[in-house]
């Protein structure tokens, strides 16, 4: 995490009842294709109208980054993904003269977004800013893909040595 200040902005009908950036890593799955240098901001608005749909804002602030190197994610403990939030807006503002990255999206109470999924005026939330892992290195491993194919190649062409190896010593091969 950047160690750096995050807002959260609800609709005036809704409460904030509990609100935390917290690390990728403190989810049951880390995600293989991003990384989320801000953390995923986690959530609870208590809303009090059972199905109610509302539009959040997030505000991440020393970022290093320019909105257009990040993606609006997702992450769903109930089947344990992380997915892009669609029609979400990831802009570049200035607040107070700080840059600042603007996350802006919508939920629906009981939505596939609200992670209890029931529809009973509360809305349950962590998303966040994530950031492509680095090209050729897969995300939270250090391994390149090249580094990868190589001992791929390798087990397949040993494995492929073998095969031959043996199917040799079953025949009895007469040059003439």
């Amino acid at each position: 995490l950047t160690g750096a200040y995050a807002t959260l902005v609800a609709p005036d009908s809704c409460s904030i009842t509990a609100v935390g950036v917290a690390n990728e890593s403190t989810k049951a799955v880390i995600d293989k294709i991003y990384n989320y240098p801000a953390g995923l901001m986690n959530f609870t608005l208590a809303c009090g109208t059972p199905g109610v749909s509302v539009t959040v804002e997030e505000y991440y602030y020393g970022t290093g980054k320019a909105a257009k190197d990040f993606v609006a994610r997702k992450f769903t403990p109930y089947n344990n993904l992380y997915q892009n939030l669609d029609g979400a807006a990831v802009t570049d503002v200035a607040i107070g003269g700080s840059p600042a990255i603007k996350l802006v999206f919508s939920l629906t109470d009981g939505g596939p977004l609200d992670n209890d999924r029931v529809a009973n005026g509360t809305i349950e939330d962590p998303a966040g800013l994530g950031v492509q892992a680095q090209s050729g290195v897969l995300a939270n491993t250090g391994q390149t893909l090249r580094s990868q194919l190589f001992l791929s190649l390798s087990l397949s062409l040993i494995g492929l040595g073998l095969l031959v190896a043996s199917a040799i010593k079953k025949r009895k091969i007469s040059f003439r």
